[in-house]
């Protein structure tokens, strides 16, 4: 299992992120499911890059 520990993670399944990108960044461990492709990044421009090239949205969860 990995454990993504950097400032700015990137967890994606196809072109659908898991959770939102922000400039913030976050101080979380976070473990991607298996199934999942997970990358982190020391800057937000280097992750703002990744998901700009691979075209890579996030959408809110909708409860109904």
């Amino acid at each position: 299992m990995n454990k993504l520990t950097k400032k700015y993670k990137v967890v994606h399944e196809g072109t659908k992120m898991v959770f939102p990108l922000t400039e913030e960044g976050d101080n979380a461990e976070v473990f991607p499911a298996v199934n999942a492709t997970a990358v982190e990044f020391d800057t937000y421009p280097e992750a703002k890059a990744y998901v700009d090239e691979h075209n890579l949205v996030y959408e809110e969860p909708k409860y109904e």
